[in-house]
């Protein structure tokens, strides 16, 4: 195995496996085919999972390694019950709403769709950041636990790895989103919601709740990676969930300065609340595109920051 990872050369003659005789461009393939069809047999899972590791990382060409180091991280999450623990949280969200939304008045069913989107946006403050914390633990810790990294980087650049990790993560985060945005069509259906359907201001919604979760996972991400302990990040993900939920109430000046609470800030739906007539009416605002341009700004400054340390960080 070692042989065919290139850590070690045979004392004379070549390497053949599957009639293949092994040299640097197909060595990514054969392995790969070794795994797939089972060759190989090891009890000791974090071995396994480690060998996996040296499959995808061995071939540098750009984005042709790229993917495969993607494909290698959604391996490693096979037997990770990752799914479980993110149907869960959705699944709470998901009875919140169908509590939240049942025997509405028609004022209410007027503004269905609004409704949902502004009280989805600050669910997603709480549950979102848990979701990318949990994400990104569960994508950081087998390396931690098996001491892998030094190996992995043998074979694979350090940014590589980052990146892989990152994109395969935002994957997930992808899937939640869609999750939301069909259960909220589902819902404004089930409820019979009056207002007109605006495909406009949920995609809206749908690419913010990405986006400001991207940014969150990016902060999550270099603090799993940094630290074997995955208590660290976690708590990390708690705090800035609550901090984020509770700057809601904070002016908006002060709600900028913390990313948890852009899923507030960036919501396309606002709640107007009249003093006098105790009455709360919801209406869709414009993108506000000075905070979204700070939102791409920190993902930007977290994201290359995280990347570097992550890469010169001594194992």
């Amino acid at each position: 195995m070692k042989m065919i990872l290139g850590l070690a050369k045979p004392t004379r003659g070549t390497i053949t496996v599957f009639d293949k005789q092994v040299n640097r461009r197909n060595r990514l393939a054969i392995l790969y085919e070794i795994f797939k069809k089972r060759y190989w047999r090891c009890s000791h899972r974090g071995t396994k999972e480690n060998i996996r590791g040296y499959i995808f990382g061995i071939n540098r060409n750009g984005g042709e390694a790229l993917m495969k180091g993607i494909r290698l991280e959604f391996y490693k999450l096979r037997r990770r019950k990752i799914w479980v623990i993110i149907l869960a949280l959705l699944g709470v969200q998901c009875l919140w709403g169908m509590w939240a939304f049942r025997n509405m008045d028609a004022k209410k069913l007027s503004q269905g769709y609004m409704q949902c989107l502004y009280h989805f946006s600050v669910l997603n403050t709480i549950m979102m950041p848990m979701i990318a914390a949990i994400t990104a633990s569960k994508l950081c810790d087998l390396e931690h636990k098996g001491q892998t990294f030094k190996l992995l980087m043998t074979v694979m650049p350090a940014g590589a790895l980052f990146d892989a990790k990152f994109i395969c993560a935002s994957l997930h985060m992808v899937a939640v989103g869609a999750a939301q945005m069909i259960f909220i069509i589902v819902l404004g259906k089930a409820a019979g919601f009056t207002e007109p359907f605006p495909p406009g201001f949920l995609l809206y919604y749908f690419v913010i709740t990405i986006l400001v979760t991207v940014v969150i996972l990016a902060i999550q991400q270099v603090f799993s990676l940094m630290f074997s302990n995955q208590m660290i990040p976690f708590v990390i993900g708690i705090t800035g969930s609550f901090a984020g939920l509770f700057s809601l109430f904070l002016p908006r000046s002060m709600q900028r300065g913390i990313l948890w609470s852009y899923y507030g800030v960036l919501t396309p739906v606002r709640m107007n609340w009249d003093s006098q007539t105790k009455i709360a009416d919801l209406q869709y605002i414009p993108v506000d595109w000075s905070s979204f341009w700070l939102l791409m700004g920190s993902f930007a400054v977290i994201y290359f920051t995280g990347r570097r340390c992550f890469t010169r960080k001594e194992r």
